[in-house]
């Protein structure tokens, strides 16, 4: 069941941003399973330039490849956050001001299925297949929140 842990973690960001960072619960999601989308995809594309021929079974379990492999990720993606930050490239919404109607539901089952797709695709655990996933799913998410930005610009 190590498969679920993705769910699992994504699950336990959203409660996390709804409770400390007060954050209504569809964009405590949004943000959450974006971030996450994002950081797989990052991590995915890394693990094919560092490790394309070395077997999955190699980098789990914390050997060094793998705690290689996140130190890398973590630096692309914290350089890249910097970067972002530096030149005011983010959400600056007031979330509380947007609340959704019949676009919750929507979103809301968007997010399932994509949770419910995460799954099956860690289980499957093939490298491209995760570089498609997660661009597609990051992109889509990506897509909908700088939508909701801009209608509140």
């Amino acid at each position: 069941m190590a498969f679920l842990a993705p769910v699992i973690n994504i699950l336990l960001m959203v409660l996390l941003i709804t409770t400390v960072v007060k954050v209504p619960l569809i964009w405590s999601s949004i943000l959450s399973v974006t971030g996450f989308f994002v950081y797989t995809l990052f991590q995915t594309i890394i693990l094919l330039l560092m490790y394309s021929d070395v077997p999955m079974s190699e980098l789990q379990g914390g050997s060094a490849k793998g705690s290689l492999l996140q130190a890398v990720t973590s630096a692309v993606v914290l350089i890249a956050s910097g970067l972002l930050y530096k030149f005011g490239i983010g959400f600056i919404a007031p979330f509380d001001r947007l609340r959704f109607k019949w676009e919750q539901n929507i979103v809301i089952i968007v997010i399932i299925g994509a949770l419910a797709t995460l799954a099956v695709v860690a289980y499957v655990n093939d490298v491209w297949l995760n570089i498609v996933y997660f661009a597609l799913a990051a992109g889509m998410f990506l897509y909908y929140a700088l939508r909701k930005e801009r209608e509140y610009d």
